[in-house]
């Protein structure tokens, strides 16, 4: 096999790579065939130029006597007759090579509820080699939790747990759509157990996110501890309450048990010698009617006014053309602008893809084409 070190790039430039050892980031000496520690002064002995093989395409050999292993390929656009420590950085990528043949290793995966994949913005980008595919993977992450904070939701299949603070109509519009599944709607409010702090503290609160219970203190010398009570791990509110009552200080008492994630969401209350009250819902069977395209739902019967609780499964199992292009678009004006822009160009990898993301701006036809996708409960971009 020939020409493993790819890299694609526009125009006349005179490109060269260098090779460094995963394990100890020793660089390969091209002259001695082995790595060693860097030195600057033998930098024109590491590189490994690269030939122009038309069509934006530069290519060369994996150098045949080095041992298998995982290295680092990092490419330069030489400045000068002679490469210089202060040449362009191109690309990186990691790669694999079994003596033989070279196969890509990303250390960046792509998040479960990315918007496009790696092959999809390569086609796009009209890219064949892999030198860019750590970079474009961090980018999609980026790109596709950017998408989905300005519509407000998320568009993968999957399983949510929606709380309403305060449902006052019995008309509830659900943040992700479309609905594929309702598993329960719980609505109303009643005791599930009362916690107090009677220690030596001088500040103590109580506070529920939709994961945790957390029980915070502050001491008189200024020190402040956190227990922070996952629901994944104490799944009862009874197991909530055992916990409770082993931390110095503190106490539970139980009213009514059932699963510790219904409990409802509390900012923080005072629990330094006060009895704070946690709240479940005292109805967990409301009926419904929903329009599962839009995530629309009218509450039936028993229903009380109050916090609200909706366990659904939604989402897309193939994310929507316009939101993949949209994706594709956003992932390609960030890739281009590092690859135009020096400044930025000289930045670490995950430094480098936030910037490149927090520089690309959405036109007025993205936006056209995301917000039928947004979530409904949106005024507006």
């Amino acid at each position: 096999m020939a020409n493993e070190l790819q890299l694609s790039f526009q125009g006349n430039a005179s490109i060269y790579a260098i090779i460094r050892r995963h394990s100890d980031a020793w660089v390969w000496n091209n002259t001695l065939l082995s790595f060693e520690s860097w030195d600057t002064a033998n930098l024109d002995d590491y590189d490994l130029p690269l030939s122009d093989a038309d069509g934006d395409l530069y290519q060369a050999n994996w150098p045949s006597s080095m041992v298998a292993g995982q290295y680092r390929l990092l490419y330069y656009r030489l400045a000068v007759g002679v490469p210089a420590d202060d040449d362009l950085l191109l690309a990186t990528t990691d790669m694999e090579w079994n003596g033989i043949a070279a196969s890509p290793v990303s250390s960046i995966e792509l998040d479960d509820d990315a918007l496009t994949t790696l092959e999809s913005i390569k086609r796009h980008l009209r890219i064949s080699d892999v030198s860019s595919d750590t970079l474009l993977a961090e980018l999609i992450n980026q790109i596709s939790g950017r998408i989905q904070l300005i519509c407000d939701r998320q568009f993968k299949r999957q399983i949510h747990h929606e709380r309403l603070a305060n449902v006052t109509n019995g008309h509830i519009v659900l943040k992700h759509f479309p609905v594929r599944a309702i598993d329960r709607v719980s609505t109303g409010n009643q005791a599930a157990l009362t916690v107090q702090y009677t220690g030596s503290s001088i500040r103590a609160s109580v506070a529920v996110s939709g994961t945790a219970l957390l029980l915070r203190t502050l001491d008189a010398n200024g020190t402040l501890t956190t227990h922070t009570l996952e629901f994944a791990s104490y799944p009862t509110i009874s197991m909530l309450v055992a916990i409770i009552d082993t931390l110095a200080g503190w106490a539970g008492t139980l009213s009514e048990d059932g699963p510790s994630n219904e409990l409802h969401p509390m900012v923080g209350a005072d629990a330094k010698s006060n009895m704070i009250w946690l709240n479940v819902p005292n109805h967990t069977d409301t009926t419904y009617q929903l329009d599962w395209p839009t995530g629309s739902l009218r509450l039936g019967h028993p229903f009380s006014a109050g916090p609200a609780l909706v366990t659904y499964e939604a989402g897309y199992d193939i994310i929507p053309r316009d939101i993949a292009q949209v994706a594709n678009e956003l992932v390609a004006q960030a890739y281009h602008l590092g690859r135009h822009d020096t400044n930025l160009q000289r930045e670490k990898l995950g430094d480098h893809a936030m910037t490149l993301v927090s520089a690309v701006s959405l036109n007025d036809d993205q936006l056209a084409r995301l917000r039928p996708y947004m979530n409904l409960q949106l005024a507006g971009v």
